[in-house]
């Protein structure tokens, strides 16, 4: 189980968040190209932003946000709303 992050910056989280990447997960994804991956707080649309709040136009989105864009206010609500319906069902 992972413990609460303990940095008191920033960088600090950054930094223990990169580690516990690296130590927990897959190296398949493609953040692992760069030479040193980028941390995002949020995003919106077609854009990441990072603690700073500096925008990044995603260029490689996935298939599950390239056609409606991150943080899709129609798709959150019907998400919720079937959550809160049926939350999971296994067959």
């Amino acid at each position: 189980m992972l413990t609460k992050l303990k940095a008191t910056t920033a960088a600090d989280e950054e930094r223990e968040l990169l580690a516990r990447e690296n130590r927990y997960c897959s190296h398949g994804d493609t953040v692992h190209y760069a030479e040193t991956p980028k941390l995002f707080e949020r995003c919106e649309g077609s854009y990441l932003y990072d603690a700073r709040g500096t925008q990044y136009l995603d260029l490689q989105m996935w298939y599950s946000a390239v056609n409606l864009g991150y943080a899709n206010a129609a798709v959150a609500k019907a998400l919720r709303a079937q959550i809160d319906k049926l939350p999971q069902l296994a067959c």
